[in-house]
């Protein structure tokens, strides 16, 4: 028999399943069985035996009757599979195993039908007091057209559906089916603040025109200033406004008599750079010297010595006219003014 065959037979198993009165372990197949005290036995064990109570074993299938009641596993609940358990002990065991987790199942969907069924019931209940509250607004409305001013007049004793104002956004939300028609409730508009003119007559006009009049004459009678007279020119005095620093006169000499005693020649300062790197001091001072009368370089640490040159010149205030020119300086050079650091005195405790 394979195995699919004994699953089924097992499954349609309703009693307890026999055990052998040898080896005391359970029988699935055929047995030998006693005719009096009705004990089964395994075949082998059955030939082992031969008798139970004087009276030789009859070969039967045990469970072959069969009750309309639900497939009881009793005996196998509480068995444990061990070595010498059969495969259809094993089998056994996994289809009780299923089968309660069928059960649960079937409980857990019992339980969500349960509370579906509730949930509807609510939602039934609510659909209900919503129809009748429409109603009952449908109703209050109709009366506050007919009444007039009922929207502005309410009673101390009126229900709290009586007291629901039209214009609030509750009753302006509510909408309901009418005779097969949706009524709607319109929000009604703001009354705008109409301005109040006050008449006057014609007396009460003159008699303000007649106070405004003689109010301007005591003005003018009273209230001007008096008159001054213009001062004389002889009086006027003129103020200048007073220098902060006075200047002083520079006075330079030209008497040049005395070689000795003569003073030296100023000289402005350029900042000479993009030459080359190999240019030197000589090279650059005797360039100037057809250009300029005298002429005073000095080398700068450029900041990438490698790539380009810088130099200071001095050159004769006298002739910073001819250092304007750009034919007095070599091509592609760049000049500027240089321009002296202020250096910080050290001070001295």
């Amino acid at each position: 028999m394979s195995a699919s065959k004994q699953i089924d037979t097992i499954s349609s198993l309703q009693v307890d399943i026999p055990q052998c009165g040898l080896c005391r372990k359970s029988i699935v197949k055929k047995c030998a069985k006693c005719q009096h005290c009705l004990k089964s036995f395994h075949p082998g064990c059955g030939l082992k035996v031969k008798k139970c109570c004087d009276i030789e074993l009859s070969m039967s299938v045990p469970n072959e009757e069969t009750t309309g009641s639900s497939p009881t596993m009793v005996s196998l609940t509480h068995r444990i599979i061990n070595k010498e358990s059969t495969q259809v002990d094993l089998l056994l065991k996994i289809i009780y195993e299923l089968e309660s987790k069928n059960n649960i199942l079937v409980e857990n969907n019992s339980l969500l039908r349960s509370k579906i069924v509730s949930l509807e019931d609510q939602i039934k209940g609510k659909g209900h007091i919503m129809k009748q509250l429409d109603k009952e607004l449908v109703t209050i409305v109709d009366d506050e057209k007919l009444i007039p001013g009922a929207d502005t007049q309410r009673n101390s004793g009126d229900s709290p559906m009586s007291t629901l104002s039209v214009c609030s956004p509750e009753a302006h939300r509510q909408t309901s089916l009418v005779k097969g028609k949706v009524s709607t409730i319109d929000l009604p508009k703001k009354n705008k603040k109409q301005k109040s003119f006050k008449k006057f007559t014609l007396a009460e006009v003159n008699q303000a025109v007649e106070s405004a009049q003689k109010a301007g004459n005591l003005n003018e009678n009273n209230g001007s200033p008096p008159k001054l007279d213009k001062p004389l020119d002889s009086e006027w005095k003129i103020v200048r406004k007073k220098s902060s620093k006075p200047r002083k006169t520079l006075v330079v000499g030209t008497d040049s008599g005395a070689a000795d005693v003569e003073g030296l020649d100023k000289f402005k300062a350029f900042h000479v750079s993009n030459l080359k790197p190999e240019t030197n001091v000589e090279s650059l001072q005797n360039f100037l010297k057809n250009k300029f009368s005298k002429v005073k370089c000095e080398k700068l640490t450029s900041r990438y010595p490698d790539s380009y040159a810088s130099y200071k010149v001095l050159i004769p205030s006298s002739e910073y006219s001819k250092a304007l020119d750009t034919s007095s300086w070599p091509n592609k050079v760049t000049v500027n003014h240089f321009f002296h650091k202020k250096t910080k005195l050290n001070r001295v405790d």
